[in-house]
């Protein structure tokens, strides 16, 4: 389905609001005014925590609604709405009427429509997939964290996934919209030795789908990466040994070592001279 289809079918298919509806309502709000334009969003979202072999935290969002933008001169005027429905927009559009009493002008220049573009999947991946088949992979995760290193003590591993539609209509016609994708996975990891602690965390994410992350083919084996990389940097942590105390020689060319030794030292330099002075 083409991304201007696809965002139509998401704020006007199976309701009571058409777009020519909301065109019309639009340019009733519009009235004789220099400009006027309809926003309307819907986003979903949810995240996943998995810790200690099982999900711990789990949630999911929806939220959606509209602006109603009208300007006049120096006047900016808005109304707006979480209900996506004929009702609230008409209810919207009155709200804006004492603005047109200053409206003189004729109609609103119209703008050049630029050539349709999608940068993303116009597909909503969280509806792709299962909650189980989410829980399975994020035990398979921690499976394998736990394989590659038997100090693992803690495995923390998150999934999020947001679809965010937006689409903005102006009276002569002119639309803009978009359907943009968010994924994100990451790692954190605890390993533990002789009583030492040390952590290790890595994680990626993109505009693009669930299938990205899960499928191993399609992103390089992402998640085995950055699962990897959580590890060896927990590893780093835990051969780590303090570092050196004591005086040192400290050898400074020219150049940026001047401005460093200024702000290291020039600035309380500076107070205390002052505060001498006093």
């Amino acid at each position: 389905m083409p991304p201007f289809d696809f965002v139509d079918s998401v704020f006007f298919k199976d309701t009571p609001l058409t777009k020519e509806k909301a065109l019309s309502l639009l340019k009733e709000a519009a009235g004789k005014c220099d400009d006027a334009d309809l926003y309307l969003q819907k986003k979903t979202s949810e995240h996943f925590v998995f810790d200690d072999g099982r999900i711990k935290s789990a949630g999911t969002d929806f939220t959606r609604g509209f602006g109603l933008r009208v300007v006049q001169g120096d006047t900016f005027a808005y109304a707006h709405s979480t209900d996506i429905g004929e009702d609230a927009l008409k209810r919207a559009a009155q709200n804006l009427l004492p603005v047109h009493a200053e409206a003189s002008c004729g109609e609103i220049s119209p703008d050049t429509p630029e050539r349709e573009t999608s940068l993303y999947a116009p597909q909503d991946s969280a509806a792709l997939y299962a909650g189980a088949q989410k829980t399975a992979f994020l035990a398979q995760v921690d499976a394998y964290v736990r394989a590659q290193d038997l100090r693992t003590v803690q495995a923390t591993i998150s999934l999020s996934f947001s679809f965010d539609t937006v689409k903005i209509m102006r009276p002569d016609g002119f639309e803009a919209q978009d359907a943009r994708p968010l994924a994100h996975f990451s790692v954190r990891v605890v390993l533990e030795e002789n009583g030492r602690r040390e952590t290790g965390s890595c994680g990626f994410g993109g505009r693009y789908g669930y299938d990205r992350i899960f499928d191993e083919a399609a992103n390089g084996g992402a998640w085995k990466k950055a699962a990897d990389a959580a590890l060896a940097q927990a590893r780093v942590n835990l051969s780590a040994v303090n570092a050196p105390v004591g005086e040192m020689p400290v050898v400074l060319g020219n150049g940026w070592c001047g401005v460093l030794l200024h702000e290291a030292v020039g600035h309380g330099l500076a107070v205390s001279y002052t505060h001498l002075r006093a």
